[in-house]
């Protein structure tokens, strides 16, 4: 799922928390373009000057290598740059944000920048290494920092919050609960994964869009709150394919997951661009 506009904005002022420990939603007014401003910020600039600063350098410098026309596509400029557009284009539909789809060509761009200063100059080559490197290290994905109706729950407010319904929903059997059902959408994150990092503005845009008394997001730092993660089943080891994972909890209970844990506990590996079904399906 792409992201789209939000019609937030969230004002300069921090958010107020409600009684019940829930953080005030922002004002609905007219700023679509806060959602969007993060793309702003010093990890998409200083990524897009990476690969633009290649057309003064080939400007400036000739290669005959870059001219032999004895390759496949008789130009091997030509040739590296398709490849990187190609691996890009079959790639980045297993990404389900724009932040992701993004990071993929930063990353299949550099790979192609760096294969050409190869074939141009070879300190050239060295120097564009080491500045992709520092960039990596100094210049990570940034948090999302935008509009938002997201609370951050730990232990003691999930079973407040999100499960306070479950210890009675037998006594309401039959009952028509739909109208006041307590439904959350809960995101599960770590913040050392960028692939986890790359899903919360997604997850803000829902927030804004769909929040309501029947419907409220929350996430949890599975890192910080690893008992949760054991609660609800997440592997939170670096190969693990449940990071991020959303759960959506009516009445306090577990209703539907992404990605899907089958009934011998396998985990499916899901792109999370089904999100907005969690949120009509309830």
């Amino acid at each position: 799922m792409k992201e789209t506009g939000s019609k937030v904005n969230m004002a300069a002022k921090p958010k107020a928390a409600g009684a019940d420990g829930v953080e005030a939603a922002p004002p609905v007014a007219a700023a679509a373009s806060g959602i969007w401003k993060r793309f702003l910020g010093p990890y998409y600039v200083c990524n897009l000057v990476a690969l633009l600063i290649y057309l003064p350098i080939r400007y400036q410098y000739d290669s005959e290598a870059l001219r032999d026309r004895d390759n496949y596509l008789n130009i091997p400029l030509l040739e590296i740059f398709l490849m990187a557009l190609g691996s890009w284009l079959i790639n980045y539909r297993k990404k389900a944000t724009a932040d992701g789809v993004i990071a993929l060509f930063f990353m299949y761009g550099k790979l192609g920048v760096l294969a050409a200063l190869y074939y141009l100059d070879t300190a050239l080559f060295g120097w564009y290494a080491v500045y992709c490197l520092v960039l990596f290290m100094a210049v990570g994905q940034p948090k999302y920092d935008g509009p938002a109706k997201i609370t951050e729950l730990n232990p003691a407010q999930m079973e407040r919050l999100v499960k306070p319904t479950a210890k009675a929903s037998g006594s309401r059997k039959g009952s028509k609960t739909s109208a006041t059902s307590n439904s959350w959408l809960v995101f599960y994150y770590v913040d050392w994964s960028d692939y986890c990092l790359e899903h919360e503005p997604m997850l803000a845009d829902l927030s804004i869009r769909y929040s309501s008394d029947s419907l409220r997001f929350g996430k949890v730092d599975v890192n910080k709150w690893s008992d949760l993660a054991v609660e609800n089943r997440i592997d939170v080891s670096a190969a693990s394919w449940q990071l991020p994972t959303l759960i959506l909890f009516q009445d306090g209970k577990e209703a539907m997951r992404l990605p899907p844990i089958d009934a011998n506990g396998k985990v499916t590996k899901t792109i999370l661009d089904q999100v907005r079904d969690l949120v009509w399906c309830r």
